[in-house]
């Protein structure tokens, strides 16, 4: 039988990703588990958990496109070879354009927006649906929070989101109106997963084998990894 590597991601780096194996020259089969399960850490541990038990006999590497995402990995023990990011979640894997190991590349106070359709990460109507069952004083007051917490939309310049589009732009610029945010933009792209894909496995990457346990956040970021 022949051995296999497959990738594990998370289906908010769809594109990401192919644009990645693309960039590499790698085809690697994808598994996508769905964003939506980032709402509950431990809904999203169910998930991995069902897909590693399911895994075919003949795969002996999983390459992991996602991020620690909460706590999702904490205990989870390989039935192979894993490597994985040592990253804290996709927005700050998609901030990683060099090679120096950085578990939290977000800011304090900072959005980010992504999507090649700026309309899908509107925080306006993000905060209207999360408030659609409170009364008028309530969300008042949930909206001032967020005027404290968020100073900042950032924009990420992936080179896959036509983000300097004036249409675009003016999607977003309608956001940090709302919230009386600044409004600027940061680089971002594919690095981290091109390095995944390739191989480049540093000091940026958790390598587990067969039987290996994610320990925790304090062991991703301690944990060195080294080229294949």
């Amino acid at each position: 039988m022949e051995k296999a590597t497959v990738v594990l991601a998370c289906s908010s780096l769809k594109d990401y990703v192919e644009a990645a194996q693309k960039t590499v020259g790698s085809c690697f089969p994808v598994v996508y588990l769905n964003r939506i399960y980032h709402r509950d850490p431990q809904e999203m541990r169910q998930h991995i958990l069902e897909y590693l038990a399911d895994l075919p006999q003949n795969v002996t590497t999983v390459l992991v496109a996602m991020g620690f995402c909460g706590g999702s990995w904490e205990k989870v023990q390989v039935p192979c070879r894993m490597v994985m990011p040592k990253i804290d979640d996709c927005v700050s894997l998609l901030l990683q354009t060099t090679d120096t190991p950085i578990f939290d590349l977000k800011k304090q106070g900072h959005l980010y927006v992504r999507e090649k359709d700026p309309r899908r990460e509107s925080f306006h109507a993000i905060f209207d649906k999360l408030t659609q069952d409170t009364d008028e004083e309530t969300k008042r007051r949930y909206y001032e929070d967020w005027k404290k917490m968020y100073s900042h939309i950032d924009i990420m310049d992936t080179g896959l989101n036509d983000c300097h589009n004036g249409e675009y732009r003016a999607v977003v610029q309608e956001d940090a109106q709302w919230l009386e945010a600044e409004l600027s933009y940061v680089q971002g792209g594919t690095y981290l997963l091109e390095k995944l894909f390739s191989g480049d496995w540093d000091e940026q990457f958790l390598i587990l084998e067969k039987d290996g346990m994610v320990d925790g956040q304090e062991s991703i970021l301690r944990t060195k990894g080294k080229s294949r």
